[in-house]
């Protein structure tokens, strides 16, 4: 029987380490059931006591409520280090580029490049960006804007 108890144990041991080698690669946890792993945690704690002090020192079971305790925690800290991440796997798919904002705000910019270079001109040496866009906001942009949603 004892056999069959270190099978069991290393069964249980060798559970876990697939999900921790992969979420360690991936760095994603986004899947992952934060709750298996905390009840787990809790459960073999429980089980390491109650073992301990209804029957004594079992070698076999011990080390699988340790060993099952180690991964449940590592799993834990994993979770906690990767799962509050910006999801990027959504930003591919968001194109941007064709965004109505997106093209509002080169318009804009370009409406400034070209006020920038009529200024500059004007006073014979380039005026730069930060005093075009002041230039730009305090004088032109609200009519600008203005014509913009007439079109």
């Amino acid at each position: 029987m004892e056999i069959i108890g270190w099978v069991y144990t290393l069964c249980f041991a060798i559970c876990y380490i697939p999900q921790i080698v992969k979420s360690l690669k991936t760095k994603k946890v986004n899947d992952i059931s934060i709750s298996l792993f905390v009840l787990s945690l809790i459960g073999y704690v429980c089980a390491g006591a109650y073992t301990i002090s209804s029957i004594g020192v079992n070698v076999i079971l011990l080390t699988n409520y340790i060993f099952g305790g180690i991964c449940s925690l590592t799993m834990i800290i994993i979770y906690f280090m990767y799962g509050n991440r910006l999801n990027t796997n959504i930003i591919p798919m968001v194109d941007f580029n064709n965004s109505s904002y997106y093209q509002f705000l080169k318009q804009e910019r370009e409406e400034i490049d070209k006020l920038k270079w009529i200024e500059s001109e004007k006073r014979g040496y380039d005026i730069g960006k930060e005093k075009a866009v002041l230039i730009w906001v305090k004088t032109y942009r609200y009519k600008w804007i203005c014509s913009m949603s007439k079109n």
